[in-house]
């Protein structure tokens, strides 16, 4: 299939004479096409995706915005057993990484230990187990992806699932010329997928975000096949602890010590043993691994604040106008921990490993 997001807009754009089309714009509920002009739309879906809309699936619900559309045409054309409804995007930690979506793919952060670790993690991943169809839970920009797909033999279906929405058009821009590869709008706890439908699951350095980790695990167990493999990367709660002594109290100065409590519990504080818990409760504990990992790194001031927009989910609270004094105010902090080898880091990764 060729159809793409580009391609989408510049047909309501360059065909039926819109302006200004995006991604979220509402084009029947809106009033901007009407119902002649929905037939139409419904064609051209049905030529460029190869597929038949059914009566039934002619819904605002479906077809409304250009991203809906094209979940829905992708759903339908290559078959990827997804659900239809699309999740609300509407935390702070998502639209944070909305707005840093083209910073996460600058240099300074793909030369971090942590897109090392990221892509270490992708190339664990053993295809030769005979996975047809793989999920990558909150891909970002979609670099696992698109590395996946380079790997992949033919029939092997990937698809990401993103909740920000400029993550998700960095990650379809990535993958555009990779017809296998389809990006969706979706959260752990919401998956557009649907049940016992993936082979293999995998996340890398997302879980410690969910908002409900119970959840998050039981949709995980969900959508996977009764004999589905999963490998879960994420943050666990001792990671930085070296960091944390100097950078809170600056933090706090910025967003007050409430503002810096309710940043902190954005993210998960999991270990193995809490983690086992969760997803114990879905999974037989004989295929079930769990593992804490510490890893230290030691990298210069401006190594580690490359990959400080990694946690920009933790900063909504500070106010835009104050953010070049905290960011100053933050380096200096950090500088105080400089040694003979670099600032240390001290990574604390909780894996869940599941095998048949």
């Amino acid at each position: 299939m060729s159809l793409n997001l580009d391609k989408l807009v510049r047909y309501f754009e360059d065909d039926l004479g819109l302006e200004d089309v995006g991604p979220e714009t509402a084009l029947f509920s809106s009033g901007l096409l009407d119902s002649f002009t929905l037939v139409d739309v419904i064609l051209w879906i049905e030529t460029e995706a190869g597929i038949q809309v059914p009566p039934s699936d002619v819904t605002f619900d479906n077809l409304d915005t250009p991203e809906r559309i094209l979940t829905y045409a992708l759903t339908k054309g290559v078959g990827i057993d997804v659900d239809l409804e699309l999740p609300e995007e509407s935390n702070e930690i998502v639209d944070a990484y909305s707005r840093v979506a083209e910073a996460y793919d600058g240099s300074a952060n793909a030369t971090s230990f942590w897109d090392g670790i990221t892509r270490e993690a992708t190339r664990a991943i053993d295809l030769s187990r005979g996975y047809r169809t793989i999920a990558d839970i909150a891909c970002g920009t979609g670099s696992a992806l698109a590395e996946l797909a380079a790997r992949a033999g033919e029939g092997v279906r990937l698809v990401g699932v993103e909740p920000a929405e400029r993550m998700r058009e960095r990650a379809r821009e990535r993958t555009a010329e990779l017809p296998a590869v389809e990006v969706l709008p979706g959260t752990f706890e919401d998956l557009p997928l649907r049940d016992a439908s993936v082979d293999y699951l995998f996340s890398n350095w997302a879980f410690h975000w969910t908002s409900d980790p119970a959840r998050a695990a039981a949709e995980i167990a969900r959508v996977l096949k009764p004999d589905g493999e999963l490998d879960l990367y994420f943050t666990g709660r001792h990671s930085g602890r070296e960091l944390a002594p100097v950078v809170s109290p600056v933090y706090a100065n910025y967003m007050g010590l409430d503002g810096l409590l309710a940043s902190v519990k954005r993210r998960q504080a999991l270990d193995a043993d809490g983690t086992r818990a969760l997803f114990a409760a879905h999974f037989d504990p004989e295929r079930l691994e769990v593992q804490d990992v510490y890893r230290t790194y030691h990298d210069t001031l401006d190594g580690h604040w490359g990959w400080w927009v990694r946690i920009e989910g933790h900063f909504s609270g500070i106010e835009e106008s104050e953010r070049e004094a905290c960011d100053r105010d933050v380096r200096a902090a950090l500088a105080t921990l400089e040694t003979p080898a670099g600032i240390p880091y001290t990574m604390h990764m909780v894996h869940v490993r599941l095998r048949r």
